[in-house]
């Protein structure tokens, strides 16, 4: 399924938040992530959704 979306999801530095927004690139979705702090983590997920993405 390719998704022709832009959507934004937050909670994004672990767990069902990471997951979702993964998830929702790999499915071509365009995804803005964000997270209350400011991680590692969350630039992390960031970087992995934009390879999912391709």
């Amino acid at each position: 399924m390719t998704l022709k979306l832009q959507i934004r999801v937050t909670g994004v530095s672990s767990g069902i938040g990471r997951a979702i927004a993964l998830a929702l690139a790999k499915d071509g979705a365009a995804v803005v992530c964000s997270d209350m702090r400011k991680s590692e983590d969350a630039d992390g997920s960031s970087n992995s959704t934009d390879q999912e993405r391709g």
